[in-house]
C-alpha cells in the first residue's frame, strides 16, 4: 500500500504542485479507511437486516439526505470560503457556522419529520425517520463541520481523520446490532444509527476546540449572508436529491427488496469514487482562491485536474465492474442481483468526475447561484424519471434516471462555464 501511494504522489506531482500532491494522499489515505469501514459495517448490517429491511432503512436514509443540507444553511461552505482565504476569521466563523447549525437543524429537523409524515406511516417516521434525523442533524453534520474547519486551514491529516469519526462509531455501533441479544430490524439499527452520529459530533467539537480554538456562538456574522448560504444548501440539497431520492421512491411505489438491492449496488459506487473524491476536497479551498481571479482562472485549475481525475474514475470502474460478481459471496445470496445493477451503474463513476470538477469551478468562481439552479432543475428531472420509469420498471428505471439525470447536469454545467468564459469573466 505504502509503495502504490509513493507512486500515486510522484504521478501527482508531474501535474501538480507538491504539497497538493502530499495533501490529496493524506485525504486518499483517510478516505481509504473512512470506506473500508463503511462496506466493513455496510456488510454487517447488510446481512443481518437483509434486502426488505435495508432497502426500508435506505429509503429513510435517503430521504433525511434531501433535508441535511440545510441543517447547517450553507454556514460550513462559506467557513470554508472565507477561512481560505483569511486564516484569522476562523473563530468569527467558526461560531457563526455552529450556531446557524444549531438553530437550522432544530428547524429543519421538523419540517423533515412533518413531510414525513405525509408520506410514510407514523411508525416508520417515529422510529425510523425521526432517529436519523437527530443522528444526522445533531450529530453527524458536526462532525463533518469539524472536518471542514481543518480543511479551511489546510490541515489534510486532520481533517482526514475527522471525516473518519462517524464511520469508526457506526462500525462499532454495526457490531453491537449483531452481537446484542435483541430484534434485527431496520428500527432498532436506526436507534444505534442515532447514537453513533451524536457521538461523533461531539468528539469532532471536541478536536477542534482542542486544536483549533473555539468562537462566540452567534448567527450574527451570518447577516448578509442567508441567501449566499441558501444557495450552497439547496445545490447540496438538489445533489442529495439526484444522487438519494431514487431510494426513497423505489421504497415509496415500488419495493423494499428492490430498494435495498439498488442501495447496496450505490454503495459500492460510491465507495469506488473515494480516488476521485480525495483530490476534489482537497481541490475545494483552492478553487475558492482561483475563482477571486474570475471563471478563466478557476477553469483553468480544474483543467490541470481534470486528466488524472477522469483516468482515475475509468480505472474505478472498471474495477467495480470487476469485482462485481463477488459481492453475492459476500452479503449473501439474497444479494444476488445487487452485481448486475453495480454494472449498469459504473458509468456514474465518470460522469460524476466531470461535473463535480466544473461545479466546483463555478462556486469558486463565485457562480454558486448559478449552480444551485442548474442542480435544482436537473433534481427535478431526476425525480419525475424516476416517479415514470420505477412503477414500470423497477430498479433499472432507477438506473436510468441516474444515468440520463448525471449526464444531462454534466453537459449543463460545462455549457455555463463555456457561457461565462465567452462573456469574457
Amino acid at each position: 500500500m505504502l509503495v502504490l501511494m509513493k507512486f500515486i504522489e510522484k504521478i501527482l506531482q508531474g501535474i501538480l504542485h507538491k504539497q497538493f500532491a502530499q495533501n490529496t494522499l493524506w485525504v486518499f489515505s483517510g478516505m481509504i479507511l473512512k470506506t473500508g469501514t463503511q462496506i466493513f459495517y455496510f456488510i454487517i448490517i447488510a446481512r443481518t437486516l437483509a434486502p426488505e429491511n435495508y432497502g426500508v432503512f435506505s429509503g429513510a436514509l435517503a430521504f433525511v439526505l434531501v433535508f441535511s443540507s440545510f441543517a447547517s444553511w450553507g454556514s460550513d461552505q462559506i467557513l470554508i470560503k472565507h477561512v481560505a482565504r483569511q486564516t484569522e476569521s476562523f473563530s468569527e466563523y467558526w461560531g457563526m457556522a455552529l450556531g446557524v447549525s444549531l438553530v437550522s437543524s432544530i428547524f429543519i429537523g421538523l419540517i423533515a419529520t412533518a413531510i414525513g409524515l405525509s408520506l410514510f406511516s407514523a411508525k416508520i417516521v417515529i422510529q425510523i425517520i425521526l432517529p436519523i434525523i437527530i443522528g444526522i442533524f445533531l450529530g453527524e453534520k458536526l462532525s463533518l463541520l469539524s472536518s471542514y474547519a481543518f480543511l479551511a486551514h489546510q490541515k489534510m491529516i486532520l481533517s482526514s481523520l475527522t471525516n473518519t469519526i462517524p464511520v469508526l462509531y457506526r462500525m462499532i455501533s454495526a457490531l453491537i446490532f449483531l452481537i446484542i441479544p435483541t430484534e434485527t430490524t431496520a428500527e432498532s439499527w436506526a436507534i444505534l444509527y442515532m447514537s453513533s452520529g451524536i457521538l461523533s459530533g461531539l468528539t469532532g467539537l471536541l478536536f477542534v476546540k482542542k486544536l483549533l480554538g473555539w468562537g462566540k456562538i452567534t448567527i450574527s456574522p451570518m447577516q448578509g449572508k442567508w441567501r449566499e448560504g441558501f444557495f450552497f444548501s439547496i445545490g447540496i440539497s438538489a445533489q442529495s436529491t439526484y444522487n438519494d431520492i431514487d431510494k426513497t421512491i423505489l421504497l415509496r411505489i415500488g419495493s423494499a427488496t428492490d430498494a435495498g438491492l439498488y442501495a447496496a449496488a450505490y454503495r459500492m459506487i460510491d465507495s469506488a469514487f473515494i480516488p476521485i473524491r480525495a483530490i476534489l476536497t482537497t481541490a475545494y479551498p483552492r478553487f475558492f482562491k482561483e475563482g477571486v481571479k474570475g471563471m478563466q482562472n478557476a477553469h483553468k485549475f480544474s483543467l490541470r485536474l481534470l486528466p488524472w481525475a477522469i483516468g482515475t474514475s475509468f480505472l474505478a470502474s472498471i474495477g467495480i465492474i470487476i469485482i462485481s460478481p463477488l459481492l453475492p459471496k459476500i452479503l449473501g445470496e439474497q444479494y444476488s442481483l445487487t452485481a448486475q445493477i453495480i454494472i449498469w451503474l459504473s458509468p456514474l463513476i465518470i460522469i460524476r468526475t466531470f461535473h463535480y470538477l466544473i461545479a466546483d469551478t463555478i462556486t469558486g468562481a463565485g457562480y454558486q447561484g448559478q449552480r444551485s439552479g442548474i442542480q435544482i432543475g436537473i433534481a427535478i428531472i431526476n425525480v419525475l424519471l424516476n416517479i415514470i420509469w420505477i412503477p414500470q420498471y423497477g430498479w433499472l428505471g432507477a438506473v436510468w434516471s441516474s444515468l440520463i439525470s448525471d449526464l444531462l447536469l454534466a453537459v449543463a454545467l460545462w455549457a455555463f462555464v463555456a457561457m461565462i468564459k465567452k462573456k469574457g469573466d
